[in-house]
């Protein structure tokens, strides 16, 4: 029997709750994105351009059951912690040894 590895080719990242307060420079800070709440209670991102704040809710995913996939509503909380923690990814990928993951589009061989 042939054994197949997967490889997961569409890990997505979510910035971390955090991250503008804390490398954005403080002359910027005015224009730094914000985390708002979105229509159904999930956090969203709120940008300097404009328009409806970006939710955080597909980019969320990994981890989570397939019927529990949604776009609005997700909030940082329920998020697993490797979406935007360097540290929690590389105990998620540890615990899926078989599994390989790419999240760029330049991968070493």
């Amino acid at each position: 029997m042939t054994k197949y590895e997967v490889v997961d080719a569409d890990c997505h990242i979510l910035e971390p709750p955090d991250i503008w307060k804390n490398w954005l420079s403080s002359k910027y800070q005015d224009k730094a994105p914000t985390l708002v709440k979105d229509h159904e209670g999930g956090d969203a991102w709120l940008t300097a351009v404009g328009g409806d704040p970006d939710p955080i809710g597909l980019v969320a995913t990994p981890g989570m059951p397939f019927d529990k996939f949604r776009w609005y509503g997700v909030t940082y909380d329920e998020a697993r912690t490797g979406c935007y923690n360097g540290e929690a990814r590389l105990a998620d990928m540890d615990s899926t040894v078989s599994m390989r993951r790419s999240c760029s589009r330049r991968n070493a061989r």
